[in-house]
C-alpha cells in the first residue's frame, strides 16, 4: 500500500463496505475485557476489580483493540487499494517521528481509557457486562455528534487562524497517512484532542463504565479507518444514516482533508454534520454520488 500503483490498474468503482459487518466486528472484540471481567465476579463474586487492577488490565485490552483494528485496515488497503493511489503510496512513518509516535499512541490509550475510569469506574458494579441502558446506542451517537462539534470548532481554528496552525500542523506533514498515524501530533495538539476535548464531551453526554468504554473502542476506530485511506465506500458504523443528509463521514473525506493540508475543508472527525451546517463539505473524487 506504500508503493505508487501503476496506471494500468483498474480496480473498477470502490465496493461498499457494509455497516452491519463493521459493527460486528467493533463489537466482538470490544466486548472480552467486559466478558473477563464479568467472568472474573462470577467466578469470584466476594473480589472486586480495584482501580489498581482494573485500569492495566482495560488499557491493555484497548492496546490490543486498536491493533487488530490497524491489522484490518492495513490488510483490506493492500486487498483493495488506497485513494489516489496512481499518484503516489501512502505516506511510511518518518525514522525521527518513530519514538514520538510510539509514546503519543501509549499516552493516548492512557488518557483516553483514564477518562472513562475517572468518570465511571465503580468497582461495586455487580455486573460491568450488563452495565448498559437501552439509550445508549442514542447518548452513542449523541457523544460521537458532540465530541464532533467540539473538535470541529478547535480543528477548524488551527486551519484558519495563522498563530493556532502552529498546533496542528505537524499531523499535516503526512498527505497520504495510514491507520497508525492517526495519532501523529505535537503535545499541544495531542493535550487538546486526546485530553481535553474528549473529557468535554463525556461531561456533556454522560456513560456508564461499560458504555464508555464501548463508545472508545468505536471512537478509535472512526479515527484510525479517517486515516487508512482504503479505497471503499467505507462508512461511520454508528452515524452511517447521516449519510442520507449529505453529511456522513466516509473515508475518501478525511483522506482529503490531508490532500489539501492547510487550505482545509472536511474538518469533522466523525461526521460531515459541522462541515455541512457551516459550508466545509468537500465534493468527494473517488467515491463521488456513493
Amino acid at each position: 500500500m506504500h508503493e505508487l500503483k501503476d496506471d494500468s490498474i483498474d480496480r473498477g468503482l470502490p465496493p461498499v463496505q457494509p455497516v452491519w459487518k463493521e459493527n460486528i466486528f467493533i463489537l466482538s472484540r470490544a466486548f472480552v475485557p467486559l466478558v473477563l471481567h464479568q467472568m472474573a465476579y462470577i467466578a469470584f463474586p466476594q473480589y472486586k476489580w480495584p482501580f489498581a487492577l482494573a485500569y492495566p488490565f482495560y488499557i491493555l485490552c484497548f492496546m490490543g483493540f486498536a491493533l487488530q483494528v490497524v491489522t484490518r485496515m492495513s490488510g483490506y488497503c493492500v486487498k483493495l487499494g488506497t485513494f489516489d493511489e496512481k499518484q503516489i503510496g501512502r505516506d511510511r512513518t518518518p525514522d525521527k517521528s518513530v519514538n514520538h509516535l510510539a509514546g503519543g499512541i501509549l499516552a493516548y490509550m492512557i488518557i483516553r481509557t483514564g477518562i472513562d475510569f475517572y468518570l465511571n469506574y465503580d468497582k461495586g458494579v455487580q455486573n460491568p457486562l450488563f452495565d448498559f441502558s437501552w439509550s445508549f446506542p442514542i447518548r452513542l451517537a449523541l457523544w460521537e455528534v458532540t465530541l464532533d462539534y467540539f473538535f470541529y470548532v478547535y480543528h477548524r481554528a488551527t486551519h484558519e487562524v495563522d498563530y493556532l496552525w502552529n498546533i496542528h500542523k505537524h499531523h499535516h506533514t503526512t498527505k497520504h497517512p495510514t491507520a497508525i498515524l492517526a495519532i501523529l501530533a505535537e503535545e499541544k495538539q495531542e493535550f487538546l484532542e486526546v485530553l481535553t476535548i474528549p473529557l468535554l464531551t463525556s461531561l456533556v453526554v454522560p456513560m456508564t463504565f461499560s458504555e464508555g468504554y464501548i463508545t472508545l473502542a468505536y471512537t478509535i476506530y472512526v479515527e484510525m479507518l479517517g486515516h487508512s485511506g482504503v479505497r471503499a465506500h467505507w462508512c461511520h458504523p454508528i452515524l452511517w444514516p447521516l449519510e442520507a443528509f449529505g453529511a456522513g463521514l466516509a473515508v475518501e473525506d478525511h483522506d482529503l482533508h490531508h490532500r489539501f493540508g492547510k487550505s482545509g475543508k472536511n474538518y469533522g472527525k466523525q461526521s460531515r454534520l459541522w462541515d455541512r451546517v457551516f459550508g466545509t463539505c468537500a465534493e468527494r473524487i473517488e467515491t463521488w454520488g456513493m
